[in-house]
């Protein structure tokens, strides 16, 4: 999209928001990345624009605006609300742009979430129409509360349902996952300990034990993983 033209939608989109009962609202370019990182995983890293703040606080340019209209809503306290956002995000990608103009309506706090779907539904189709593209759009549902019980039925470790849980949604990811779910690697040789620990889910007792082995390896986290994110990996 070109310039002059991502003006011209930012404002028409504007335009739809605001008769849509949604509450206009921006966040922050500059974010805190973990809350990104600890949202989609790990595999975001490579995907995002990182730096560090004066603290040596992990930053990024905002990838998305989801993950900060919650964050935002859960400080405020408020009730249930809709909110409306047009803003350009940034995103590393093999192909395309890695910046671009995202838009959309969360629905946060209404306990009738059918309704809910239904009027976002709705919104997005009505918006795309009011945009003149309604005609090209295809239109693709999903539910991640029922992609979460289908793995957790399955039986996987923890740590591949969190892995696919972050895939949800992209279908690249997905299979990429799910591909390296069915040729699993040799595990690497862990302490018993180590092992035992991992595989009982039980993280601070690992966490406790990357801490110690680091220690007694003589290593330092100089700009690297530090145990926590050792552990969590």
């Amino acid at each position: 999209m070109t310039t002059h033209k991502s003006f011209a939608a930012r404002a028409e989109i504007e335009a739809i928001l605001a008769g849509r009962d949604a509450v206009r609202t921006d966040v922050p370019v500059l974010q805190p990345a973990d809350a990104f990182l600890d949202t989609a995983g790990e595999e975001l890293r490579r995907r995002i624009f990182l730096t560090q703040g004066e603290t040596g606080k992990s930053m990024c340019l905002r990838p998305e605006f989801t993950i900060p209209v919650c964050l935002l809503h859960l400080g405020a306290g408020a009730a249930a609300r809709r909110y409306g956002y047009v803003g350009t995000v940034f995103r590393q990608q093999q192909d395309g742009a890695s910046e671009f103009l995202q838009a959309g309506i969360e629905d946060i706090g209404h306990e009738d979430i059918i309704a809910a779907d239904a009027q976002s539904l709705a919104d997005a189709k009505a918006s795309l129409t009011a945009l003149g593209v309604g005609d090209e759009a295809q239109t693709l549902l999903g539910d991640q509360a029922v992609f979460d019980a289908v793995l957790k039925t399955l039986g996987l470790p923890s740590g591949w349902r969190l892995q696919l849980t972050h895939a949800f949604g992209n279908e690249k990811a997905l299979a990429a996952a799910l591909n390296k779910l069915a040729q699993p690697e040799q595990m690497p040789s862990l302490p018993a300990g180590l092992l035992e620990a991992l595989q009982a889910d039980e993280t601070q007792r690992a966490q406790a034990l990357v801490q110690a082995h680091l220690q007694d390896a003589g290593l330092t986290n100089a700009g690297g993983r530090n145990a926590e994110e050792i552990t969590a990996r």
